[in-house]
């Protein structure tokens, strides 16, 4: 019988372990929805980002005014005339920037305000391929991105 009353009281402890995480994890996702589909601009620039990513070739090291850096992201993306220079400028905490180059002059731009501000680092992978690293940090410094995105040309 002792044995008996043991378990349940251990079944009744794992039990209320679940459904306190269980509480924490539908009270952290309602969060993050209201938060994402009340600023739709950081959804915005992370698919757009990605895309450039994923469809990337390399990284240039400098292109005109601007170098790699954590605010800063040079992708050389193929176009129909040959390879275009994408730079994504995060160097204004509130606005990313994506302005486009095709053969060393603008060819579009576009720019999304009221962003938490973006860090962009690498990562490398197990076979050797460098993937970009995205981070971004809400008004308060917490952590609301952090995603390894890697280009599909190796």
């Amino acid at each position: 019988m002792v044995e008996v009353v043991v378990s349940m009281a251990i079944f009744t402890v794992f039990l209320l372990v679940l459904v306190g995480l269980q509480r924490e994890f539908i009270r952290f996702d309602r969060e993050n929805r209201v938060q994402m589909f009340s600023h739709p601009a950081p959804l915005a620039v992370l698919a757009r980002l990605q895309r450039d990513i994923l469809d990337s070739k390399s990284y240039p090291i400098a292109f005109q005014d601007w170098t790699q850096s954590p605010e800063t992201l040079l992708l050389s993306v193929p176009s129909d005339t040959g390879f275009r220079t994408v730079v994504w400028d995060f160097t204004d905490p509130a606005v990313a920037r994506r302005i486009e180059f095709e053969a060393g002059s603008q060819h579009a731009s576009w720019a999304a305000r009221a962003v938490p501000q973006y860090e962009i680092g690498s990562w490398e992978m197990p076979d050797g391929r460098v993937a970009v690293r995205v981070r971004s940090y809400d008004e308060t410094g917490r952590l609301s991105v952090d995603r390894v995105i890697l280009p599909r040309a190796k």
